[in-house]
């Protein structure tokens, strides 16, 4: 009996979903229709989003990159804009498996902040540097 039992919490215990490997999961937005432009704040137009959405998969039929643009009003209860979009670029899957080639641009609205997250296959073109420079950080 005692065997029984140590082999089930054994099981258990090594059952891991995402939110085991990281918490923060439950407090990011699912894109289970995995938009090029999930827009959860409202800040664009139609127009706007369907422009943007074609653009990013024409680039991406042309380039294999994958590029995202998410708005949200708030990041909470995130405090790091670029923990959040690290972290959602990560849940989301941005960028192709073994390429690590995406890119996910973070807008949140009400807390006036922005980041993009990039891939380890991205890194070589789009340093950290360029990134802050494009946002407009020093």
């Amino acid at each position: 009996m005692r065997y029984i039992v140590i082999l089930f919490l054994i099981f258990f215990t090594s059952c891991k979903t995402s939110e085991d490997v990281n918490p923060r999961v439950k407090f990011l937005p699912k894109n289970e229709r995995q938009l090029a432009v999930a827009d959860y704040a409202s800040l664009l137009s139609e127009n706007e989003k369907d422009s943007l959405a074609n653009k990013i998969i024409d680039f991406e039929e042309k380039t294999a990159n994958q590029i995202v643009v998410v708005t949200v009003d708030s990041i909470f209860p995130f405090v790091s804009i670029s923990q959040y979009a690290t972290d959602l670029d990560n849940y989301w899957g941005v960028g192709r498996k073994g390429l690590d080639n995406g890119l996910l641009i973070v807008i949140a609205k009400f807390d006036r902040k922005i980041s993009i997250a990039i891939g380890y296959g991205t890194e070589k073109i789009l340093t950290d540097s360029i990134c802050k420079f494009i946002i407009g950080k020093k």
